[in-house]
């Protein structure tokens, strides 16, 4: 499983999907998901991989009851989007965005630079 390039903060856009062309704030990063097998092995479900909130991207309605002093009705909240629909938002020579590969230039210290950059 490999390391997450976007982090929480970061801005992106939607690269695929219904929401193309939105933009928006990582709200949280979601982890992959993993099965526990009867030998006891941990295997990554299939379609699933590491899942993204982006601020007032992909919003979803859920139809709630009312509970206790909890109000009822249609609430709206964003739902995750996984990573191969986003790209993080940096320009490069004022072309479109490009997905993000970490600089190779110093092992010490971890910046991002864009594959085009990277050339």
């Amino acid at each position: 499983m490999s390391k997450p390039t976007i982090k929480k903060g970061d801005t992106v856009i939607v690269i695929a999907g219904k929401n193309k062309g939105q933009t928006g704030e990582v709200l949280e990063v979601l982890p992959q998901k993993f099965d526990k097998t009867k030998a006891g092995l941990d295997r990554p479900r299939t379609g699933t991989g590491i899942r993204y909130i982006i601020a007032g991207v992909n919003i979803a309605k859920h139809h709630t009851k009312k509970q206790g002093n909890q109000e009822g009705g249609i609430l709206k909240e964003e739902a995750p989007l996984t990573a191969s629909k986003i790209a993080l938002l940096k320009t490069y020579k004022g072309k479109k965005p490009t997905k993000e590969t970490p600089a190779e230039e110093k092992p010490a210290t971890k910046t991002k630079k864009s594959k085009k950059e990277a050339e």
